[in-house]
């Protein structure tokens, strides 16, 4: 049904856009204008070249071990909750709630944050190390519900509060056809996280009757996932003012 709607209402260019006042078009053209005349000082490389890029494949590595550690929780984490807590299942609905608004005030708060300063990497690693921090407190907490839901809100924002930094990170150092390819590409490979993270949980937990291992795994990746990204050095201040190199 929304496709529906996207098909008719979403407009293909700014001027296009009704219900935008002729301010923000103007806006929006100038700023598409502003990225266009940036990319075209970029370094020239191939979509081909791009897919090959190491600091494409590290992201692309990156976002796969997020999104296990992400869809892991986010299949498992009711089951857990029944499991350790025997919870009814009027207190399990309104519990499961709790981690993603604050997944949501996160992500927001991020996106501003790393917009105002211009930083990327920290606004990308920090939130990744929450998350493999919530984890833990997640398996140390067994037998303290608020302390178990606690880690799983901290989970869940770190789950998602670094995406709109991490997004940026491509652009840096790759403009136009080249970005947008491996952008495809890491979405690609990372999303195959989304089938690793419950797998290994499941696994597990059906082998062990435990899910702390299957958590311990998923504290791993994205404690893997922040030191990459930070070790990887892309997204300082002064690199994400200055454009691609």
């Amino acid at each position: 049904m929304l496709g529906i709607v996207v098909l008719f209402a979403l407009t293909d260019r700014p001027p296009q856009a009704r219900w935008l006042s002729a301010e923000e078009r103007a806006a929006l053209l100038a700023e598409l204008e502003r990225e266009k005349g940036r990319g075209a000082g970029a370094r020239h490389v191939k979509l081909s070249q791009a897919l090959r890029h190491p600091k494409v494949l590290l992201l692309a590595i990156v976002y796969f071990l997020v999104v296990t550690g992400s869809y892991g929780v986010e299949f498992f984490m009711p089951s857990i909750l029944e499991r350790w807590y025997a919870l009814k299942f009027d207190a399990l609905t309104w519990l499961v709630i709790l981690p993603p608004l604050l997944a949501l005030a996160g992500q927001l708060f991020v996106g501003w944050s790393s917009d105002r300063t211009k930083e990327r990497r920290l606004h990308t690693a920090v939130p990744m190390a929450f998350g493999a921090a919530g984890l833990l407190l997640v398996i140390v907490s067994r037998g303290q519900l608020a302390l178990t839901v606690l880690g799983f809100m901290i989970a869940y924002a770190g789950f998602k509060a670094y995406l709109p930094a991490f997004w940026s990170l491509p652009n840096i150092f790759l403009a136009q056809t080249a970005a947008a390819g491996s952008i495809g590409l890491i979405n690609s490979v990372g999303n195959l996280g989304g089938f690793m993270g419950p797998f290994v949980l499941g696994k597990v937990e059906s082998v062990t009757g435990s899910f702390e291992g299957g958590l311990v795994f998923l504290v791993v990746c994205m404690t893997l996932s922040a030191l990459t990204v930070f070790r990887l050095g892309l997204g300082r201040r002064d690199e994400v003012s200055s454009g691609p190199p």
